[in-house]
């Protein structure tokens, strides 16, 4: 553990920042208790494994204050905290023989970074043609939570911000990173610019140019000489749409084969699986269970942190697994969590270009469509009697 320059620290429960040397109380109340039976405080380090009593544990700086009620039956005692120092940072614990009731304080992590420390990133899916799907992310590294990301984009020397189009802005605390996104489902001449994402009140700025490509008519005053020109146009433009069509059709076939797998190590799970509630019999049956015997399943009714936020969950979900599972039912892109789960999968496929996804669909048309321009090619698990030996071959090598 160490302390921020600026000496503060927080409880996990209600986010509160203290500044050492300060104080602190929390109150425990107890019911339905003997006048002879109080509550007993202790505290665990995060570098213990076992609590220790309190007073008993060699420090001056706690107070315990006790009073019964009689017409309640309940006792209240007040643990205070004076002069808080690193010693104090831990686990809280009001327990009387089963009845246990935990309070955690923390150092906050993101709280230390400083503006010299910031980065920002701008990335593209480079899909520039017209009626095209532009993905614009931009990535604020080491920043806290109060430095989110702006957009906007350049007009009449003015730079406006943009308030539609953005689709997610995701705060990860594991990371201290800001991700913000820009959709624009078909690119047309009203979405051209310069696009700005900036860090307000910093000198951080970057900035993407986006253009469309236009064929113009050539006028003449002679008919048989615009007649001409027509004709010559409109070849030009059906060899063009012919060889757009033909670049879209052999750009979405070899996608998946311009991807490489994941590497085998690095990470702590095989396969997070992303699905609905309503997928989730499904999903237990035929792949939770079956899976667990062979790979590492990250589970997120297990191995979701309880205190963190379930954005900083999800985060971490992704990025520490090898590969994520899928399950497309109708109601998945209804969900905002499993969303914000497919979003940062499609971020980390177009950072990585690896084949982090894996695709099944329950329905046919529960394919979001954020994703369709991505899996129209991609190879997709059809449940049939080769479901479990096609899932575990698109796995493939374990950690």
């Amino acid at each position: 553990l160490a302390i921020d320059e600026e000496g503060h620290i927080k409880t996990l429960d209600n986010r509160n920042l203290y500044e050492l040397g300060s104080t602190l109380t929390v109150t425990c109340r107890y019911t339905n208790a003997y006048m002879d039976q109080p509550p007993l405080w202790y505290h665990r380090s995060f570098i213990q494994s076992s609590d220790s009593r309190i007073p008993f544990i060699g420090s001056s700086h706690y107070n315990i204050s006790y009073k019964y009620k009689d017409n309640s039956c309940s006792w209240i005692t007040n643990l205070t905290i004076s002069n808080l120092t690193l010693q104090e940072t831990g686990v809280f614990t009001c327990a009387h023989s089963t009845n246990v009731a935990e309070i955690s304080i923390d150092l906050e992590a993101c709280y230390k970074n400083r503006e010299e420390n910031y980065t920002l990133k701008l990335f593209s899916n480079e899909q520039t043609q017209f009626g095209s799907h532009l993905i614009l992310t931009c990535k604020a590294g080491n920043v806290d939570m109060n430095h989110s990301p702006v957009w906007c984009i350049e007009e009449h020397n003015n730079c406006n911000p943009i308030r539609s189009n953005i689709t997610s802005s995701l705060f990860s605390e594991s990371n201290c990173s800001w991700f913000s996104q820009i959709d624009i489902l078909q690119l047309s001449e009203k979405d051209e610019g310069v696009y700005r994402c900036y860090i307000p009140g910093t000198d951080y700025v970057e900035e993407i140019g986006v253009s469309i490509q236009e064929i113009k008519s050539v006028k003449s005053d002679s008919t048989g000489a615009v007649a001409s020109i027509v004709i010559g146009i409109i070849a030009v433009i059906l060899i063009i749409i012919s060889s757009f069509a033909m670049f879209i059709y052999w750009f979405k076939v070899t996608r998946y084969s311009r991807t490489e797998e994941p590497p085998s190590e690095g990470f702590k799970w095989d396969v997070f699986v992303s699905y609905h509630n309503e997928a989730e019999e499904f999903v237990v049956k035929h792949i939770k269970t079956p899976l667990e015997s062979n790979y590492n399943v990250c589970w997120h009714h297990d191995d979701f942190i309880a205190g963190r936020t379930i954005l900083d969950n999800i985060t971490d979900a992704v990025d520490n697994s090898r590969k994520t599972i899928f399950v497309f039912s109708t109601s998945f892109s209804e969900s905002d969590h499993c969303m914000s789960e497919l979003r940062h999968s499609l971020y980390r496929l177009q950072n990585t270009r690896t084949r982090c996804i894996i695709p099944i669909t329950l329905d046919t048309n529960a394919v979001p469509k954020e994703l369709k321009s991505q899996v129209t090619y991609w190879p997709i698990i059809e449940v049939d009697d080769n479901f479990y030996h096609n899932l575990t071959k698109a796995i493939g090598k374990l950690i």
